[in-house]
């Protein structure tokens, strides 16, 4: 009797192991799609906030390319600008009898 009773008390035993193993697995399964769904909804936030932010880095570095662009043509017309002065104010200094003043002649 008392083997009878340790049996049935093995076997109880082992039916709770095994209910409570498939109760852990079920909690795991439901734990991961859990994380996936956080996981999922975490890295589309995250490439949403950083597509706004990629975007707005485009857009500076379009503004900043063409503000480059205008300066440097600028400058070329300053400096070819500048070239035609030095030009004129070279002619005019080599004739005696005229002067130059910031582009004018004077006789």
């Amino acid at each position: 009797a008392s083997i009878r009773r340790v049996n049935t008390e093995v076997i109880d035993n082992c039916y709770d192991l095994i209910f409570d193993a498939r109760n852990a697995a079920q909690r795991l399964e439901e734990l991961e799609k859990c994380s996936q769904t956080m996981e999922t909804d975490l890295r589309r936030d995250i490439k949403q906030e950083y597509d706004e932010e990629l975007l707005q880095l485009k857009t500076d570095l379009t503004t900043t390319q063409s503000n480059f662009k205008e300066y440097r043509l600028n400058l070329f017309r300053d400096m070819i600008g500048n070239m035609g002065c030095l030009l004129y104010t070279s002619d005019a200094a080599d004739e005696e009898d005229s002067v130059d003043l910031g582009g004018r002649r004077i006789i």
